[in-house]
């Protein structure tokens, strides 16, 4: 799309990425120490170097063009790695500017979250910005410098290191097991109310082991829910059985809110991961998070 690209200086990509992150000329030339009209030449210059126009301008706002946008999406991975190839040059200097990662919704919230308010103490100078999702984004095209993932990678293009790991498990409350009897098999499960949690609209099949064969089973939910800690929750009401990470369930088994049920046939226990763009050197942002990570889960995990 953008044949016969001249760009005389790496600045000049940088006031674009600010006028696409702020939407305004004049806030980006505050920002840059430039005259506005020094900043509309820089991208008019861009514009008529690369044959495409990348902003709409109107008196009010600025915005990308569809053009603009594939070509932010561009500058935004180009710009990352220039700041990341200057901090690894420097082993001593501590991390700055932007970093994005992505986290699973509920592990995240519970056990990403105190981590990262310990960095971004240690290390105020960086621009952190965290996506909660249960879906796997793409790293390389969403900017992401860290994805944290429950599970192995598929994807052999990124990096994988195994930062602690995690069990499902089923369980409910003594209440309704009480009231509705004990399991014995894993059969049993289908005479019972079990409460499903929902992946893009689809019920999530639960995983256990049979003569150490790893098995799914299909079940009907009695409730059908698409947050895991909303799950926790109707269990804890007792609803219904669940099966939950030993991260959201382990500490409530611990105080006997929940009971383990079907033990002997527990799935094995899946590793939970730091997944990053397959590089040759570590930005510091990402290699002190992973450290800072490690400190934390290792031998001690709080689910464990």
């Amino acid at each position: 799309m953008f044949n016969d690209l001249k760009i005389n200086n790496i600045a000049d990509l940088k006031i674009f990425a600010l006028v696409a992150e702020n939407g305004s000329f004049t806030k980006t030339a505050e920002q840059s120490g430039l005259s506005r009209s020094a900043v509309g030449k820089i991208i008019a210059k861009l514009e008529e170097n690369l044959n495409h126009r990348l902003f709409h301008r109107t008196t009010r706002v600025v915005t990308l063009t569809h053009e603009g946008e594939i070509f932010y999406e561009h500058i935004q991975r180009i710009l990352r790695e220039i700041e990341d190839a200057e901090q690894v040059l420097d082993h001593d200097q501590l991390p700055k500017g932007k970093f994005k990662i992505t986290v699973p919704s509920a592990f995240g919230r519970l056990h990403v979250m105190p981590i990262v308010w310990q960095f971004l103490q240690k290390y105020p100078e960086v621009d952190l910005e965290v996506l909660f999702t249960d879906d796997y984004s793409d790293l390389i095209r969403e900017g992401i410098d860290l994805a944290i993932r429950i599970g192995n990678n598929v994807d052999s293009s990124l990096i994988q290191k195994v930062l602690a790991y995690h069990q499902l498990i089923i369980c409910a409350s003594p209440a309704y097991l009480e009231k509705h009897g004990k399991l014995m098999k894993i059969d049993d499960l289908k005479d019972h109310q079990c409460l499903l949690y929902l992946h893009q609209t689809q019920a999530v099949a639960w995983k256990y082991q049979d003569y150490h064969q790893e098995k799914e089973i299909a079940l009907k939910g009695y409730i059908n829910l698409q947050d895991t800690e909303s799950l926790k929750n109707a269990a804890l009401e007792g609803f219904g059985i669940v099966q939950l990470s030993s991260f959201l369930v382990q500490p409530l088994i611990t105080k006997t809110l929940l009971t383990q049920v079907l033990t002997e046939f527990s799935p094995k226990k899946e590793p939970i991961c730091a997944i990053y763009p397959s590089k040759k050197h570590l930005s510091p942002k990402v290699r002190l998070f992973i450290e800072l990570l490690q400190d934390n889960w290792q031998n001690r995990s709080d689910w464990e």
